[in-house]
């Protein structure tokens, strides 16, 4: 239900409460839409990558997770799986809208698929999307609750053993988004508890500067960040207002 494609919402409308997606992106070189895209407007985020061996492990390692209450993972209720959920993962495949030719003479029909056939094709299908979306790359885990008899929370939290994927020669690293070629390794390195050789920069040279891009749309829905902050985040809003203001 919180898909950022509208379709997959729509077409999974029945049971989108009860199905939840890790997506990952399967490209070694940088995308600057999916920087942008993921890690934030100010492109300060990072990448965090695997290797397909490592991929397996994490996958084959999954034997339950946890509900999320108020932001934070219930570590006192275990989700079981294959008995509260399944799992299943894959490559995600991009279609577009098929049309079916037919030449009799000089007369060429179309058929466009009837919505029928297309809701045929998607139901219990999570690992298809409209072909516009290609550009992601995506391979997904899907966590399913449709046959659970347990109460179904809004967010689900995996845990993930970093050592584990760290091992007999590594396979998880980080890279530094674009905006952030200058920052301190030192910090990053002890911030997600890795060795600094295993953090990389980014190759591009960008600035996107999106905040100034969009600072009429950001001020015109201050209103709906303020609605949505959670309180520590309006304070960290009043903070900056006064520090503003003295200067």
């Amino acid at each position: 239900s919180k898909m950022n494609d509208g379709n997959e919402i729509e077409m999974h409308k029945e049971e989108n409460t009860k199905i939840f997606a890790l997506c990952f992106s399967n490209e070694e070189s940088e995308s600057i839409p999916m920087w942008y895209l993921y890690s934030g407007i100010t492109g300060e985020g990072v990448r965090i990558g695997l290797t397909s061996l490592k991929m397996k492990i994490l996958i084959d390692g999954i034997s339950c997770v946890y509900p999320v209450i108020n932001n934070k993972p219930d570590f006192t209720n275990q989700l079981i799986k294959d008995r509260d959920f399944t799992v299943s993962s894959g490559w995600v495949s991009y279609v577009g809208r098929i049309k079916y030719r037919y030449r009799n003479e000089s007369i060429i029909f179309e058929h466009q698929i009837c919505d029928e056939e297309i809701q045929r094709f998607y139901r219990d299908n999570y690992f298809v999307k409209d072909y516009e979306w290609n550009y992601e790359k995506e391979f997904r885990i899907v966590f399913d609750f449709r046959k659970s008899t347990v109460p179904i929370p809004g967010k689900i939290a995996l845990l993930v053993c970093k050592e584990q994927l760290m091992a007999k020669g590594g396979g998880l690293s980080l890279q530094l988004a674009p905006e952030l070629k200058g920052h301190d390794f030192g910090k990053v390195s002890k911030q997600y508890a890795l060795p600094e050789k295993k953090i990389t920069k980014s190759h591009l040279n960008v600035s996107m500067k999106l905040i100034d891009r969009n600072k009429s749309v950001i001020i015109n829905n201050f209103r709906e960040v303020i609605e949505n902050a959670e309180a520590k985040d309006l304070e960290s809003m009043e903070d900056a207002i006064r520090c503003y203001r003295t200067q």
